[in-house]
């Protein structure tokens, strides 16, 4: 066995903006000023967020922020040599059923094979191996069912449960020297992860995981070692048109970067990033001068301390879980004759979605902690803490 390097980097759509480039610049312009740092690894992975439009594919049908583009969007990954994508996004379904599975061949045809998607249930959980220096890499790729997907796509998608995923490391752990686990989830543009996920992807890494990536925030997190384990929480961004809604929610959507892990013997014997910058007009990553290098690198340390404080990842968790219900207040208050039926039809989606009960289960926890402070004291003359009654 010789030693390679496996690198890994975020979320890549071909869509909107990136897509009129190539078509002005070609199909070297996305990747032109970072190719030569992907090309160091033996061993590429990214999450392909756009999705390939169907030739017959009528447009109209689409609504709310879709991801998609030609398939002729697709020919700028040939030649920076990725071997593995992530196939399965929340945009994975922008065009429907079909458009999943015109994505899925459309990434067979460049020679890539992809994680999460597939025509049936066992091809989308299928182990995906890449064999390099006498070792056998594994790749399984899985998609948390949020309000853009539900559990919808038949039984072509890998929805993220933890006993699959358990199930499928346990499957197919002796299979390979170094197991990859690649998760969609969680919540855009926090620095570091929820609680649910920052437990799940710990309990991934107990099961027998080697390497956990996750994507989706849009901007970079965290990683830290889980027993013998490396957890990198998000990967960000890579190619991707920034302007209004992601610009809008968090500077940090431009801030990018190569992850790598050095592999000898069938083990990651070490780690490191190349940061990058994503320009914005341009749609595409940047490398950067020692100068800046020295001044991200503090950054990213910081994201990675996040992880090794527990109250601070909890207060973060609970900031979210009341900006959640927040958002869903805002929209009943604006509805003056919200009915019991109307906010079935109108929240239920976003109630009801494996992500949503994360945010309920949150909501329950911080009520919980707030009723334990206070139902064990002597309260003489009022009931405990009655805050709208004062």
């Amino acid at each position: 066995m010789t030693k390679i390097t496996l690198s890994a980097v975020g979320d890549i759509s071909f869509a909107a903006q990136v897509e009129k480039d190539i078509i002005k610049h070609g199909t070297a312009y996305p990747f032109e000023k970072v190719i030569p740092e992907l090309k160091k690894a033996d061993i590429l992975f990214g999450n392909l967020e756009s999705v390939m439009i169907p030739e017959d594919f009528p447009l109209t049908e689409t609504s709310g922020h879709p991801l998609q583009s030609r398939d002729s969007a697709l020919e700028a990954l040939r030649p920076v040599g990725f071997d593995i994508l992530q196939a399965a996004s929340n945009h994975v379904l922008d065009c429907g059923w079909r458009g999943l599975l015109h994505t899925y061949n459309c990434i067979k045809s460049i020679g890539v094979q992809s994680l999460g998607t597939g025509p049936s249930q066992k091809e989308a959980r299928k182990l995906r191996i890449v064999e390099k220096g006498g070792m056998k890499i594994g790749f399984l790729g899985y998609l948390q069912a949020g309000d853009w997907t539900l559990e919808g796509g038949g039984e072509r998608i890998a929805y993220l449960k933890q006993k699959d995923v358990i199930s499928d490391i346990r499957k197919h752990r002796a299979k390979v020297d170094v197991l990859v686990i690649s998760i969609h989830a969680d919540i855009e543009f926090q620095p570091a992860p929820s609680i649910p996920r920052l437990k799940l992807c710990r309990a991934i890494a107990e099961a027998g995981a080697d390497l956990i990536l996750c994507h989706h925030p849009h901007v970079p997190q965290g990683i830290e070692k889980w027993g013998n384990c490396l957890i990198h929480y998000s990967l960000g961004n890579l190619i991707f048109q920034l302007g209004g809604y992601q610009i809008s929610n968090s500077p940090n959507v431009t801030k990018s970067h190569i992850f790598s892990v050095d592999i000898e013997n069938g083990k990651i014997t070490d780690w490191h990033r190349k940061y990058l910058k994503i320009n914005m007009s341009e749609c595409r990553p940047y490398t950067l001068s020692p100068a800046e290098e020295k001044e991200e690198d503090k950054y990213y340390k910081w994201l990675d301390s996040l992880l090794k404080s527990p109250e601070k990842l909890t207060e973060l968790w609970h900031e979210n879980c009341l900006r959640r219900l927040a958002k869903i207040m805002d929209g009943i208050r604006g509805e003056a004759s919200m009915t019991p039926q109307l906010f079935l039809q109108k929240y239920g989606r976003q109630l009801f979605s494996d992500m949503c009960h994360e945010y309920l289960d949150g909501l329950y926890e911080m009520a919980n902690d707030d009723y334990q402070k206070n139902a064990h004291n002597d309260f003489e003359f009022k009931r405990p803490y009655a805050p709208y009654e004062q």
